[in-house]
C-alpha cells in the first residue's frame, strides 16, 4: 500500500478504537436508532405494511458481547460478536433468559438473549457496559451450546 494509503488506513481506523474495555459476557448498552439501526433484525427488511415489518424502537438497546477477549480490545479488529437483549422476547430453544442478577438497575429486567440473532457490530456503538455474565457461569455455557447448534457443529 502506498504512503498515503496507509496513513489514511490510519485514521480510519483510529476513528473505530472504542474508549471502553470491552470483554465477553459484559452486556453494553447500545443507540436504538430507527434512522440507522446499530442492532439489526430481519424483521427490518420487511415493508412496514408488513404484519411483522415494524418494530418498537427504544431511545437504547442491550447486547452482550459473545466473542472471546481475545480480539475484545484489539485495535485492529474494529467489530466484535453481539448477541441482542430482548426484555420482550419469548424464551424458546435459541434463546436463555438473563437474569436480573447480572443486569445493572434501570435495566428492564429479565433480559431475553437472543441468540440465533447473534450478529457483528462496531465496537465503537458499545456505550457503557450493564452488566455481566461470567464466561464460566452455566448461562455462558448453554448459551455457547446453542450456538454451536445453530451453525452445525454441535
Amino acid at each position: 500500500m502506498s504512503e498515503i494509503g496507509d496513513k489514511l488506513k490510519d485514521q480510519f481506523l483510529r476513528k473505530l478504537i472504542p474508549t471502553i474495555i470491552i470483554r465477553q459476557g459484559g452486556i453494553y448498552r447500545v443507540v436504538d436508532d430507527p434512522q440507522n439501526p446499530v442492532v439489526k433484525f430481519p424483521e427490518d427488511n420487511l415493508p412496514l405494511k408488513h404484519p411483522r415489518g415494524k418494530r418498537t424502537f427504544h431511545k437504547q438497546r442491550y447486547v452482550l458481547v459473545f466473542q472471546s477477549n481475545e480480539l475484545n480490545n484489539k485495535n485492529e479488529f474494529p467489530h466484535v460478536q453481539v448477541i441482542p437483549l430482548s426484555s420482550k422476547g419469548r424464551d424458546t430453544e435459541l434463546t436463555v433468559e438473563i437474569p436480573d442478577e447480572f443486569l445493572s438497575d434501570g435495566i428492564p429486567g429479565p433480559s431475553i438473549a437472543l441468540i440465533h440473532l447473534c450478529q457483528p457490530m462496531l465496537k465503537i456503538f458499545l456505550e457503557k457496559e450493564v452488566g455481566f455474565v461470567p464466561p464460566s457461569h452455566d448461562i455462558s455455557t448453554t448459551i455457547r451450546s446453542i450456538y454451536l447448534r445453530i451453525i452445525g457443529l454441535m
